[in-house]
């Protein structure tokens, strides 16, 4: 565990709610256009059906890179994703971004809705992803509900260590992880702007949703809502196959023995004004060898800009925890 004050971002940008706001508002310029309109789509169908979007730039068989997760109703073309994706592609990485199902206007490509309890399905797409680019290695990097999609894959990676696609794995890196969703709901609720923002992102989704599939859903009572605790207690006991709402979120928590059995150099990266993640969550994990958490005292919910340049605190901790763990990796970039 290291408390940190590393991260000295603009006397403005201290302030928790810009930092998380600031962070994830669209901006279009000529280079992000650029990047995404460089990107190679790829749809992968897992063992179950389900068809995950998914975006390549600079891939080469054999060139190392970096698979990108972003956080709920965010999508592999948030402005985060985007910035994080072409700094590292810039540094000679070739960029993976996974696209949620029902997120990034892909509602249509499955019948099912997106929960958080479907995370099962994108470790096997990053499988499935990494070995279509044949990286010599690869690194994993999450955004706040990709933040526990992320740490869910390193312990599978722990776990299926033997296998090829696992040993190519050197690190995985989470930003702001959502550890106990439940608690992360909650806190949402009580910010007003939080609450509006989801209820309506969420709203929208599932209206979307229903549009394409009105013999399957019907939302319109759902839509009465106030809270977003509220909605997910509807939508997953009606539409999945979860009891109660707190049965859906123990699904995918994160509890403090969870890294017992890591094998997987694995960082976190949060703050202690994040607005909807408890900071006890981290303090209260069991110690991993492997696992090293970094509390930085500013930086919001996935925020970490220096300034209004949205320069990003993300990508100076990843890299340079990259130059001081894995010396030979960042070489052989160099060099090539």
């Amino acid at each position: 565990m290291i408390v940190s004050r590393r991260f000295k971002p603009n006397f403005i940008l201290r302030n928790s709610f810009l930092q998380t706001v600031f962070a994830s508002w669209k901006f279009i310029s000529k280079s992000n256009l650029a990047f995404q309109s460089e990107s190679v789509l790829n749809v992968f169908q897992t063992k179950d059906k389900a068809k995950i979007v998914t975006y390549f730039n600079s891939i080469e068989k054999g060139k190392p890179l970096i698979v990108l997760l972003h956080g709920w109703e965010g999508s592999s073309k948030s402005s985060y994703m985007i910035r994080t994706g072409k700094i590292f592609e810039n540094q000679g990485y070739g960029i993976i971004r996974i696209n949620f199902r029902d997120h990034g206007n892909t509602y249509h490509l499955n019948e099912e809705l997106f929960h958080g309890a479907r995370y099962p399905e994108i470790m096997e797409v990053i499988q499935l992803a990494v070995a279509k680019a044949n990286p010599s290695y690869f690194f994993c990097l999450g955004f706040s509900l990709g933040g526990n999609f992320c740490l869910h894959f390193s312990m599978l990676a722990s776990k299926k260590k033997s296998k090829p696609i696992f040993k190519k794995l050197k690190a995985c890196f989470s930003i702001s992880p959502a550890l106990d969703p439940m608690e992360a709901t909650i806190k949402m609720d009580e910010h007003s702007f939080f609450r509006w923002y989801f209820l309506k992102a969420w709203k929208a989704s599932l209206i979307a949703k229903e549009k394409l599939f009105p013999y399957l859903y019907s939302f319109q009572d759902f839509l009465k809502s106030k809270t977003v605790f509220d909605l997910t207690e509807q939508v997953v006991t009606k539409y999945s196959p979860f009891k109660t709402a707190e049965n859906y979120f123990d699904s995918y928590t994160i509890d403090r023995s969870f890294f017992r059995k890591l094998k997987i150099p694995t960082y976190i990266l949060t703050s202690e004004d994040d607005p909807v993640i408890p900071i006890q969550e981290f303090l209260n994990l069991e110690p991993s060898p492997l696992l090293q958490i970094q509390i930085e005292r500013y930086g919001g919910h996935c925020g970490f800009l220096y300034g209004f340049d949205r320069k990003s605190f993300v990508t100076d901790w990843v890299d340079q925890i990259i130059k001081d763990n894995f010396p030979h990796q960042k070489e052989t970039i160099g060099n090539g």
